[in-house]
């Protein structure tokens, strides 16, 4: 959760959604955030709630969306979003071998470019 100019801003880490409370207006918005460049799609695990390590891998498997950043001096939000993977030389794989992806979004949290941050 964060705070920037009148909103509070929060999201999850498997939803690709921004959810904004603006105080002034108190009222709730949904900014969509729903990358071009990954896969965004999360489902729950329904599995064997014993097996640690299908739950693990289930986590690894799926995108991770961290907290977007607020830049007051251009005004707007950077996001990091981990996607499905690329090509790793491991047998098995991390989540360090996922797509990297930066999303940028305007002030009404709207997503205006993504680039690639896991090419070399």
């Amino acid at each position: 959760m964060w705070i920037s100019d009148g909103f509070i801003c929060y999201n999850f880490t498997c939803l690709s959604d921004i959810f904004v409370y603006d105080i002034s207006k108190q009222s709730n918005t949904v900014a969509g955030g729903k990358s071009r460049m990954v896969k965004s799609d999360v489902f729950l695990y329904k599995g064997d709630c014993n097996n640690e390590k299908a739950k693990w891998q289930h986590w690894v498997d799926k995108p991770i969306f961290y907290s977007p950043i607020y830049d007051k001096y251009r005004k707007l939000y950077y996001r990091i979003q981990l996607g499905e993977f690329r090509d790793h030389f491991y047998e098995e794989s991390t989540p360090y071998d996922k797509k990297i992806v930066l999303s940028v979004f305007n002030e009404k949290l709207e997503m205006i470019s993504e680039f690639r941050l896991d090419k070399i």
